[in-house]
């Protein structure tokens, strides 16, 4: 007997020629093989039918299709779920498309979390544009899952699609759940009944999904006709009839749903002449249900309650509300036109526009120009390695090669200042920039040339989409949004070993060809100085260490901190260095190096080194203590004992996470009190795991980076 699939696809299709094909091939190209596709053709009238039947004929293909009358998407999902065998089901549009490590993501989660269904995010294609958007945040994007009747929260999101998650397939068969059959918002009901009937939602902050936004699609259609009319006013009525709400905010969180989107599409898809009717028939729908806006609803939202517009009919300030609606957005809209006229917005632009006339000018010809963009306009870690390997390589003579930053260690012909228009001019005109940190999205990148992304280091912490980042997000809404577009400005990224390759593919959902595995510029320099004897005995006696054993302690920072003050931080989780330093007494150093987004801690017993390069303090460094920094992976490859001191491990998760098969493997290495750490280093021996931990995870220099560089840019550009 043939074994069941995990994952079915079921892609419902009417008329898609121009796009079928790229949909069907984001799922063959998926990391997760063990899936079949059910393609359930609408009535189409093009070209479809002969695409789905060369697909089928391909080699190797797990596709399954069947034809039927146009009836609608609703009815040809339903079809595709009572074909479908596989364990979990999801569903995708034949004009979108996903990231191809979408089910390897979407199916870890399920597995783990034993939730009803993963919900991932979606960002928009414009297929005229060729540009991406999207907006991440809502009142539940920092939270991990929702369980129990918090699962109704999902319903007041501002867009949800039943596209956008994977289901158990046991789950949607025992609640009966179904599409209804319109053309506009038939997933509505579909949605409703999986939420209210879910136990756990777990819920991603990775946008996995691509919405293409094209003329064709049904969102842009039928706007001259009562299609969205009545579309919407029977997605409510039926929506309301299956409702089950399981809290007191509930209700709320369903009608404030049913509100943003008529906010939306009150002047974009519904006819002038229905509007006030549309006003009208959807207080009487909702007139019925006694609801209250949950506690943490916006203002305007609230006023829905306070002044009881629906309970009350009051069908007037139901429209004056949505023209106040209208005119806040027309005013959000004015004022950042202002900004940009008249603001700090506009010098910067002003700037941008003198430094690319200056750029033609200082640099006629821009094959000539690498930039370097440190993290944090710091002259540190890769990229002040990689500069420096390149400076001093013949190879690269006669080319100019610049380093942002104020560090005065740079030569000041090489150095340019992070805010000058030299460095808007350099950026601008550079054929070839190599960053180690987020590029602002104020400065452009140029037609023609190629970024590359060295990172500061293989990460122990989750990054970006692999984390909700709770703290971080409740903050900064932006957050994502904001650096997902500065990801697809870059043509490679490198990564320091396989390990850090998968990471990087998850987290920052960059393309497999984009990503180079040759091993980063710090570690290579610390591998070729690990026995410079002098080198080592230069930095002791600049730092006073003599010859006594350093203890050096680097953590790293909290997202919890973020956005606070000194005084609001909690550094709870610092190691006692003082203890420390009385546990171990006079025969050793104890050296703390702070993390670069930290306040300093007050420290006694201790030196205080965090000026210090920290690539230069784990070469004289005979332990290193260390939490969830990833400097842990820089330690390894020079036989640097590692010591890791995490006392508020759960609350880390919490916040950000580890990668688990990581820190699985790093268990042994963990000492959580001081009195243990000082045994530890009195007799520490590397062993067996210490080994394997570094041939899994650390250096790996398949492509030296210098050379990369020659052959994949200064060659194919001819600079």
């Amino acid at each position: 007997m043939q074994k069941s699939p995990r994952v079915s696809v079921i892609i419902p299709v009417y008329n898609n020629e121009a796009y079928l094909q790229e949909c069907l091939d984001s799922v063959y190209n998926q990391t997760f093989d063990d899936y079949e596709i059910i393609i359930i053709d609408d009535g189409s009238t093009d070209s479809t039918p002969h695409i789905i039947e060369r697909n089928i004929a391909s080699a190797g293909r797990n596709l399954l299709s069947f034809r039927q009358p146009n009836t609608g998407a609703g009815a040809a999902r339903n079809r595709g779920i009572n074909m479908a065998s596989g364990e979990y089901l999801f569903f995708l549009d034949a004009d979108d498309f996903i990231e191809d490590q979408a089910f390897e993501i979407l199916v870890k989660h399920a597995d783990e979390s034993g939730a009803d269904f993963v919900h991932c995010h979606h960002k928009f294609y414009n297929d005229e544009k060729k540009t991406y958007s999207f907006r991440l945040y809502e009142k539940y994007s920092c939270k991990d899952e929702l369980t129990g009747g918090e699962c109704d929260e999902f319903l007041r999101s501002t867009y949800y699609f039943s596209v956008t998650n994977l289901y158990r397939r046991s789950f949607l068969m025992e609640h009966d759940i179904r599409y209804k059959n319109q053309k506009v918002y038939e997933d509505w009901i579909f949605i409703v009944k999986a939420v209210t009937s879910a136990e756990k939602i777990s819920l991603l902050s990775s946008p996995l999904y691509t919405a293409r936004v094209s003329p064709e699609s049904t969102t842009r259609l039928y706007h001259d006709s009562d299609e969205h009319f009545k579309g919407y006013l029977s997605a409510v009525k039926s929506c309301l009839e299956v409702f089950r709400p399981r809290t007191k905010d509930s209700l709320g969180y369903l009608i404030s749903g049913f509100i943003r989107r008529f906010f939306i599409y009150y002047r974009v898809r519904i006819p002038r002449s229905l509007r006030r009717r549309l006003i009208k028939e959807t207080v009487d729908l909702l007139q019925p249900y006694e609801f209250t806006m949950p506690a943490d609803e916006r203002r305007m939202m609230k006023i829905f309650t306070q002044k009881r517009v629906i309970q009350d009919r009051r069908y007037f300030f139901f429209f004056c509300l949505v023209q106040l609606y209208y005119l806040l957005e027309v005013l959000r809209k004015s004022k950042a036109l202002v900004k940009r006229l008249l603001g700090k917005w506009s010098m910067k632009k002003n700037a941008v526009s003198i430094a690319d006339m200056l750029g033609r000018v200082l640099y006629r010809n821009p094959g000539d120009v690498i930039l370097f963009f440190g993290f944090d306009f710091r002259y540190a870690g890769n990229s002040r390695y990689l500069f420096d390997a390149m400076v001093h390589d013949e190879r690269f003579a006669g080319k100019k090669i610049f380093f942002a930053t104020n560090d005065t260690s740079v030569d000041k012909a090489q150095r340019v200042s992070p805010r000058s228009i030299k460095l808007i001019a350099l950026i601008r005109s550079a054929n070839l920039l190599i960053a180690e940190s987020w590029i602002p999205q104020l400065f452009k990148k140029p037609e023609g040339a190629t970024w590359l992304q060295l990172w500061h280091g293989t990460p122990l912490k989750k990054m970006l989409f692999d984390s909700n980042e709770t703290d971080i997000v409740e903050i900064n809404h932006a957050h994502k949004r904001v650096n997902y577009a500065n990801i697809l400005r870059w043509d490679y990224m490198i990564a320091d070993s396989a390990a850090a390759a998968r990471i990087f593919r998850t987290s920052f959902l960059i393309a497999k060809d984009k990503l180079l595995q040759t091993g980063y510029p710090r570690v290579k320099w610390l591998i070729e100085h690990k026995d410079d004897v002098r080198l080592k005995e230069s930095i002791r006696n600049r730092l006073g260490f003599g010859d006594k054993p350093v203890v050096l302690y680097a953590p790293t920072w909290r997202d919890y901190n973020y956005g606070k003050t000194a005084e609001e931080s909690d550094f709870g989780y610092s190691l006692d260095l003082t203890g420390l330093a009385g546990e171990l007494g006079n025969e050793y150093i104890v050296a703390y190096k702070d993390h670069e987004y930290l306040t300093k801690l007050p420290i006694r017993g201790c030196r205080d080194v965090s000026d210090c390069e920290i690539e230069e303090l784990l070469l004289i460094a005979d332990y290193l203590i260390t939490d969830y920094s990833s400097v842990l992976f820089d330690a390894f490859p020079i036989d640097l004992p590692v010591i890791l001191y995490a006392s508020d491990f759960d609350r880390f998760q919490n916040s950000r996470g580890v990668y688990e098969n990581i820190w699985d493997d790093l268990h042994g290495f963990i000492e959580n009190d001081v009195p243990g750490i000082a045994s530890r280093i009195a007799k520490y021996e590397p062993g067996a795991a210490y080994r394997e931990f570094r041939n899994t995870y650390c250096y790996d220099p398949k492509i030296d980076v210098v050379d990369f560089i020659l052959k994949h840019t200064c060659e194919e550009h001819a600079l």
